[in-house]
């Protein structure tokens, strides 16, 4: 997916990870790929798919409607992490812990969820 979006596998990461936010540049691009309208991607706001946007868009590369959906949920996940101050701090944290220690605690927070 890193490919198509011409980004490297780092980048996914760290918008995963809440580590940087979609720049401007980048849901523009990343609009034109996945023929969604840019402003959506940055603000989720006006229409997801904007007839002009697509109508005059260089043609979008092959994604499956999974990689997009993903792309899109990984997004909106970014923002909700980025936006909240204790969710940013927790992610943070975890992104400099092992794989190991990582699993224990999302078993932990599993409890809470029940």
């Amino acid at each position: 997916m890193a490919d198509k979006l011409k980004v490297s596998q780092g980048t996914i990461s760290q918008l995963r990870n809440g580590e940087i936010e979609l720049t401007e540049r980048m849901s523009n691009s990343w609009g034109m790929v996945l023929g969604i309208s840019s402003e959506w991607l940055q603000n989720e706001s006006g229409d997801m798919l904007s007839r002009e946007e697509v109508e005059n868009q260089i043609p979008a590369l092959p994604l499956t409607e999974a990689d997009k959906e993903l792309i899109i949920n990984d997004i909106i996940l970014s923002r909700k992490i980025v936006n909240n101050p204790t969710l940013r701090a927790i992610a943070e944290m975890l992104v400099n812990i092992s794989l190991d220690e990582q699993k224990k605690i999302k078993t932990i927070i599993e409890t809470f969820l029940k």
